[in-house]
């Protein structure tokens, strides 16, 4: 799994936030958001992935405040914190 993630939110923020990674190899690929407590505030998963990913993960609820993006691929991934406001 690439070790960049790419996160920012839609201006002005409509529930969805921008994802852009490069999965180096073929395999199936999770996106989770989680809230500072935890909680999954939204998951999406692409099977057999590789390449550059550019698109959107809706966010199941209104959320604000600091936010987790995680990718994983293969066992190995990257988080990236963002803020919502």
């Amino acid at each position: 799994m690439a070790n960049v993630v790419y996160v920012y939110p839609n201006k002005p923020f409509d529930s969805k936030l921008n994802v852009h990674f490069i999965a180096p190899e073929k395999g199936d690929v999770s996106i989770r958001v989680n809230d500072v407590e935890g909680n999954e505030v939204s998951v999406q998963k692409i099977k057999d992935f590789e390449g550059e990913f550019m698109g959107q993960i809706d966010l199941k609820k209104n959320a604000k405040g600091t936010l987790f993006v995680t990718v994983t691929q293969k066992g190995d991934g990257s988080v990236q914190r963002i803020v919502i406001e």
